[in-house]
């Protein structure tokens, strides 16, 4: 796969999976806008809140994964790489399964795809 096509999907994932939730918070804004009922205007401004730490959660893992903190010959650290997935998987049906006792070879930096997931 050429360079360009990589770029491409990965720029189509980042938005389809960013979509939702900022969505969310839009029609949240727009719900606490119009309506006069506070009842409403509370529940519009838990989605806000719910749909906005999900998107920077998803910014997040995404930054670790695709990017690389501190420029190209940066490593991330598998408790970074934990960090980052246990947000993205907080508020899901996902459960992150990473050994806190995992030893890499000396000097071994390791990113999320080390971690495993389950159901």
């Amino acid at each position: 796969m050429d360079d360009l096509k990589l770029s491409a999907l990965l720029c189509s994932r980042l938005c389809h999976d960013l979509i939702s939730p900022i969505g969310a918070v839009n029609n949240g804004i727009g719900v606490m806008m119009e309506d006069g009922n506070e009842d409403m205007r509370e529940q519009a401004l838990d989605l806000v809140a719910f749909s906005a730490g999900e998107a920077v959660r998803r910014l997040q893992y995404y930054r670790l994964t695709f990017g690389s903190p501190g420029g190209t010959s940066a490593s991330l650290g598998l408790e970074d790489a934990r960090k980052a997935a246990q947000g993205l998987l907080s508020e899901g049906r996902v459960i992150l399964a990473a050994s806190k006792s995992f030893q890499g070879p000396a000097g071994d930096r390791l990113g999320p795809s080390v971690l495993a997931l389950r159901r």
